[in-house]
């Protein structure tokens, strides 16, 4: 190029300082294109090769990040290397090579040791939850068949796609249910977090007294404690001083899909929406619209995603929702929806 002239007169230190900061403030992609100006100017530079495959592993490319990290190992050893090796071998479910690597990486900086004990006992707890995850040899093929498939969708994140198959796999065969259930719950787990309310902490004047000392209570045990039974029964302690009060609705509605009383959920986000109030009601729309998804009321569920798509500022948050009920739709009747 012309003006390749000009991109080796820059400073290599500078532009390592550059890609530094792009990293820690997560500019993946970017951090990559500088690390690999500095490359061109030091070839073999091994901080900015190591840099290079955090940036890579941080962008979601493990196998380019491997190789990175494989060649910087063939320039110098480091610990750093070794350690980001390891969590690429865990993400890979490769764990026996990934704790390999932790003492590799202790080995070479002891005063790493801590960090690389943290990262092995992250591995043999994958480990522990891994080999619990055996599929029992006795269910039917079907039932198995729509357990991994299961496995396979709430790997990629697809909740809803999960909780199908887990749901199916309980039907095809019932006795999975001891494998199963706990699978449904975690990913009902999942779909609960996706849920929206006011963050009682930024309320003006909070706290404020017996009903802000209770959601508080409430939210500690849903968020923190995953006691939801606990945060239900809190709620209903509010909703019985005050039965408008818009944040016990909104959260009680949003417990109780946990506790599949989806009916009685549907009731609370309505009541929201009875009280004038364009954020809850907002939040309340959003929520009531995950449960008819749950309920496979899917054109009601539809109807409420469009109609908040109508407000630009939503866009991010409610478009997925309604794209996966569109390709959910179109999956039954076959026509293409949009």
């Amino acid at each position: 190029m012309v003006f390749d002239f000009l991109k080796k007169e820059r400073n290599p230190e500078e532009l390592f300082d550059q890609a530094t900061s792009c990293l820690q403030n997560n500019e993946n992609e970017k951090a990559v294109k500088l690390f690999d100006e500095v490359l061109e100017i030091i070839p073999d530079h091994i901080h900015s090769l190591n840099g290079k495959g955090s940036g890579l592993m941080q962008a979601g490319r493990m196998k380019e990040a491997e190789e990175v990290f494989m060649y910087s190992l063939s320039v110098s050893e480091s610990e750093m290397a070794y350690l980001n090796l390891a969590l690429i071998a865990k993400n890979k479910k490769d764990y026996e090579t990934a704790i390999k690597y932790c003492d590799k990486g202790a080995e070479i900086q002891p005063e790493l040791e801590d960090v690389a004990t943290v990262v092995k006992n992250s591995i043999k707890k994958e480990m522990a939850e891994s080999s619990s995850k055996i599929v029992p040899d006795d269910l039917n093929a079907e039932a198995r068949q729509l357990i991994a498939e299961g496995d396979a969708f709430f790997s990629e994140m697809k909740y809803w796609d999960a909780l199908e198959a887990f749901e199916s796999a309980l039907v095809k065969d019932s006795s999975c249910a001891n494998h199963v259930n706990p699978l449904i719950d975690k990913t009902k787990i999942k779909i609960l977090g996706k849920f929206i309310y006011f963050n009682i902490f930024e309320q003006e004047g909070f706290p404020n007294g017996e009903l802000d000392r209770l959601k508080v209570q409430s939210y500690k045990e849903m968020v923190i404690d995953g006691n939801y039974a606990a945060a239900l029964l809190a709620m209903d302690e509010i909703l019985s001083i005050d039965n408008r009060d818009l944040d016990a609705l909104n959260m009680k509605g949003s417990l109780l899909f946990y506790f599949d009383r989806n009916e009685e959920a549907i009731e609370c986000f309505d009541k929201c929406l009875e009280i004038d109030n364009p954020i809850q009601n907002f939040y309340a729309s959003f929520n009531k619209g995950l449960v008819l998804r749950r309920m496979y009321k899917l054109p009601e569920a539809l109807d409420i995603f469009d109609e908040l798509l109508k407000e630009p500022a939503a866009y991010d948050l409610v478009k997925p929702y309604q794209r996966e009920i569109l390709d959910k739709l179109e999956e039954f009747m076959g026509v293409k929806l949009y």
